[in-house]
């Protein structure tokens, strides 16, 4: 009699490392990975992401953030935009997005490099939840693998790694749709509601975090209508018809998945209400017109680059698509580099329209290209009538994002279709062949000559990758295991061909070294308890680039890094002004354009003690030392100058009026104002004209942090004590401990009255938000955690106590 072998009674029993090795090299997931890593290898060896907004934004916030923390601030207010700026007013600052909280335990000079692998990680993350997207349409992993890639690798993903924190917040769509699957096949097997709603709301959640609100809500859109297709094409599969006795009614469903939905906005309003409470001053607070959220709009020539790579040309090197494709506010750029899906995904997408629930997708996949189309067609503004929060968005390019999402679940269902039927039929590929053929010659040869090149290069290619995915398909006939492997590797050499061309890496020393002129500026400013505030003109890159011989676009960023483009400052503790961020207030943005024909007296004004400037010529001598002392050249083209006789940040004027805006800034650059000898007050604080001598004494700022300054004034008759900092709801006042009422004066500053005799002024910053909205988002996050730890526990119980022996595994 045979022995029975003893059962295993631990996981180290049961699993040797030879068997995990191989079943990790057999798992499309590891192939997921190991192709993402090949199409970005540059990461590996130190070379990172860093133009656009990962340069000028992402990398100076989260910079910022992280040192405040690390400071043991919390970042309610950033001083190193403008003249300050209320960091809640900005969601995109994503404080409380946990993937941003590694950032803490990164050394500072490793900051840059760590953004790159964050997008890296979220364009994986991104990868893997498309595979997983297309095993809830019950495909096979292979299939999935190419669902995988399509997303992952597609010219939109690649070209949103230099847009900010839409490739983070995007990662997050297939998910949204994955877990609302999930939660209706759950309900549908007659499982209980609150094992349901965390799959539906942490992911939404988690896109709402990242500050994107409107790729949120987008998310939740695709994964509604993703739902509606796999519930009208039948996709559920016999796992639930096992169930069917204990199926839930639609409408219990419907419910069960909105309240998911409605908790993950809870979660969501942490960062949507301060917005919301804090728009009013900026320029955001008038919403936005149809002619300014139509800007990058899709250009229906672009329809080329879907199906045939480069097309139009490639940004930053050539790119002749640019005169109706690019937007004159970024040189001629679009917002997306490459919106190529993919000759070898568009043509499995093809195979792949069969069941009713590719016939929902594709209708929905129209639709919103002709949404993407934006002022092209009429299409999006009746869109953003109807659908009343997308009136707030801008740039229909965004929309993009939903096209990348349905192609790569389409490829997945051609694909499984391919697997699935023994007899193949062609007819659509040789549909698809034929439409290239007519690019290649009918609009290759009606464009103009620079553009047309570029139409036929990207149409033969693309014509060459069909065709060979046409021989692989006929290939399947006689290698039956090993043409579906070769067509997953088509996929992605066509896809990852397309990375190699619009990704711009660079050295991640970019981050690491210190700025010389920054240097510079901390070495040379007066008061070490102040951030020194710096303008940098516009014009200095045009300058320096006319000095330096530059071999790419990426050396031209390096350049204007070095020279402290808007932002960067930040990093290294330097307040540059006007600033950029959309939270900067309109007014400041008044003062500036108001006080531009003045130059030397508007920065006088605005306490700006640096200034870099262009220089022609750096032998010539100098004509404005009337009002700038020279101080260095940090780069050729480009001069650091002292600005002479600015304000103090913090000084005491004898003298005030009342004025309206209009008023106020048709004055504010007189003599006795840019000398702090008057002050200009807003009407409507219940203040009135004072009339007193020129000054009154003098303050000094004794502390400055990011929330409270503290000021020291030395009266010698009653005044106005103003700060040179933003004036902003939630900032408060007290002079001797005692509150006070903190005006609004020439515009944009505070002010404070005081007596005669020596005062000790503190203002404090505090969001202008109600505890409730706290309470809130941690009651909300606490039972979504909670029901998701219950449902693990649960899950391992179950596992626990399972019947020994072979398990049907359901799909």
């Amino acid at each position: 009699m045979q022995e029975t072998p003893p059962v295993p009674t631990s996981l180290n029993e049961t699993a040797r490392p030879s068997s995990i090795l191989l079943g990790a090299v057999r798992s499309p997931l590891f192939w997921l990975f190991v192709l993402l890593a090949v199409a970005y290898a540059p990461i590996f060896w130190g070379e990172i992401i860093f133009f656009r907004d990962p340069a000028h934004w992402n990398y100076p916030a989260r910079a910022f953030v992280r040192r405040a923390l690390l400071n043991g601030e919390f970042p309610h207010w950033n001083p190193f935009v403008g003249l300050g700026v209320p960091v809640w007013a900005n969601p995109l600052y994503a404080i409380l997005y946990p993937p941003n909280w590694p950032l803490l335990i990164v050394p500072e000079r490793l900051v840059a490099s760590a953004l790159t692998w964050q997008s890296a990680a979220h364009t994986l993350w991104g990868g893997i939840g498309a595979y997983l997207l297309a095993r809830q349409f019950r495909c096979r992993p292979v299939a999935c693998l190419v669902a995988g890639l399509s997303w992952a690798l597609s010219g939109y993903t690649t070209s949103m790694w230099s847009a900010g924190l839409l490739l983070i917040a995007g990662a997050w769509l297939p998910w949204v749709s994955v877990g609302m699957l999930a939660a209706t096949r759950r309900l549908m097997a007659g499982q209980s509601w609150m094992r349901v709603l965390p799959s539906v709301t942490a992911p939404i959640a988690m896109a709402l975090l990242t500050g994107e609100v409107f790729i949120a809500i987008t998310a939740v859109g695709f994964g509604i209508a993703t739902v509606m297709a796999w519930w009208v094409g039948g996709e559920q599969g016999p796992a639930i018809q096992l169930h069917a006795h204990s199926r839930r009614s639609p409408v219990r469903i419907v419910a069960f998945v909105t309240a998911g939905i409605f908790i993950a906005f809870l979660i969501g309003m942490i960062v949507i209400a301060p917005a919301g409470a804090l728009i009013e001053g900026t320029g955001r607070a008038q919403g936005t017109t149809l002619a300014q959220s139509e800007r990058f709009s899709f250009h229906p020539i672009r329809v080329l680059e879907l199906f045939a790579p480069r097309a139009l040309g490639v940004p930053l090197v050539d790119y002749p698509g640019a005169r109706y494709a690019g937007e004159e506010s970024i040189e001629g750029l679009p917002l997306a580099f490459s919106s190529y899906l993919g000759a070898s995904v568009l043509g499995l997408a093809l195979l792949g329209i069969k069941r009713r629930s590719s016939w929902v997708l594709v209708g929905l996949w129209l639709f919103f290209l002709f949404v993407c189309f934006g002022r092209f067609t009429p299409v999006h503004a009746a869109w953003r009538a109807v659908v009343v929060p997308f009136k707030y968005m801008r740039y229909p390019e965004k929309y993009f994002v939903l096209l990348v999402g349905w192609t790569s679940l389409l490829a997945a269902l051609g694909f499984e279709r391919l697997l699935a039927e023994q007899l193949f039929r062609g007819r659509r590929l040789l549909v698809f062949l034929a439409t290239l053929a007519v690019v290649f010659l009918v609009i290759g040869f009606a464009v103009e000559p620079d553009l047309a090149r570029y139409v036929r290069r990207g149409s033969a290619m693309a014509t060459l990758i069909v065709g060979l995915l046409f021989a692989l398909l006929w290939l399947r006939r006689r290698q039956e295991k090993l043409s579906p492997l070769l067509i997953a590797a088509v996929v992605a050499l066509d896809l990852m061909s397309n990375v190699w061309e619009f990704q711009r890496f660079r050295s991640g020393a970019i981050g690491k070294n210190p700025s010389p002129l920054a240097a510079a500026i901390q070495s040379q400013r007066s008061d070490t308890a102040l951030p020194p505030r710096l303008y940098r003109s516009l014009k200095v890159d045009e300058a320096v680039l006319t000095k330096l011989r530059v071999r790419s676009p990426a050396d031209a960023e390096s350049l204007s890094l070095l020279a402290l483009t808007p932002n960067i400052g930040s990093v290294f503790g330097i307040a540059t002004v006007p600033g950029y961020d959309a939270a900067k207030p309109k007014a400041i943005e008044d003062f500036w354009r108001q006080g531009l024909p003045y130059q030397a007296t508007l920065l006088r004004l605005l306490s700006v003690e640096f200034a870099l400037l262009p220089v022609a010529d750096s032998q010539v001598p100098d004509a404005r030392t009337e009002d700038y002392e020279p101080l260095m050249d940090p780069i050729p083209g480009a001069r650091l100058y002292r600005v002479k006789e600015t304000l103090p940040r913090a000084y005491l004027a004898g003298s005030s009026v009342v004025l309206d805006d209009q008023q106020t800034l048709s004055r504010l650059f007189t003599a006795e104002v840019a000398a702090g000898e008057l002050v200009l007050v807003a009407a409507g604080q219940g203040d009135k004209a004072m009339q007193g001598g020129k000054h009154a004494g003098w303050c000094t700022v004794q502390s400055f942090d990011l929330n409270r300054v503290e000021i020291k004034c030395h009266a010698q008759s009653p005044g106005i004590a103003v700060l040179v900092e933003q004036y902003s709801a939630g900032w408060s006042a007290t002079v001797d401990s005692i509150p006070a009422h903190l005006l609004r004066v020439n515009h944009v500053m505070r002010g404070v009255h005081v007596d005669a005799g020596v005062h000790r002024i503190e203002m404090t910053y505090r969001p202008p938000v109600g505890s409730w909205v706290v309470a809130v988002f941690l009651s909300a996050s606490l039972l979504t955690a909670v029901l998701f730890f219950a449902d693990c526990l649960r899950s391992l119980s179950k596992a626990k106590r399972a019947p020994e022996g072979p398990q049907e595994l359901a799909v």
